[in-house]
């Protein structure tokens, strides 16, 4: 999920504490029990081209990664 506000969204900070959290996608919750910040060269890499190609040119290189 790449951070368009940064790492720093009180949201980011409160799932990042919280170590875990739910997300509702195409109608269906998905609960993710490890979550990481991941910035850098490392963190675009994780997208696809679609996502990953604009978000680069606006420089943002900061993803939360979602695991369950």
């Amino acid at each position: 999920m790449a951070l368009t506000y940064g790492p720093d969204a009180d949201w980011v900070r409160n799932v990042v504490a919280a170590r875990s959290c739910r997300v509702k996608c195409a109608g269906h919750w998905r609960t993710f029990s490890r979550v990481e910040v991941v910035e850098g060269a490392d963190g675009p890499a994780l997208l696809g081209p679609l996502l990953r190609v604009p978000l680069g040119l606006a420089g943002i290189t900061t993803v939360l990664r979602l695991r369950p």
